[in-house]
């Protein structure tokens, strides 16, 4: 049985805008934004879904400390 290797703070799929576009230095460049939110993260990497990969990351761990810092009555910067 395989087991559910997704982080608690990932971004539902239906939320975000997805853009791919080829890097000067080759590779991909990602940039995904949070359509609710309107905030966004970018990633390069020489494969495309990695790059996704990588900027979802980024984007999900951004809106987390963002919730975290909210709950703690904390600015959201």
């Amino acid at each position: 049985m395989a087991s559910e290797r997704r982080t608690p703070d990932r971004l539902d799929d239906s939320e975000l805008t997805v853009q791919v576009l080829p890097s000067l230095a080759g590779g991909h460049l990602a940039r995904v934004e949070h359509r609710p939110s309107r905030r966004f993260a970018t990633g390069t990497h020489q494969e495309k879904d990695q790059a996704v990969r990588s900027a979802k990351r980024e984007l999900a761990r951004m809106l987390a400390r963002i919730r975290r810092r909210k709950a703690k009555g904390l600015s959201d910067r």
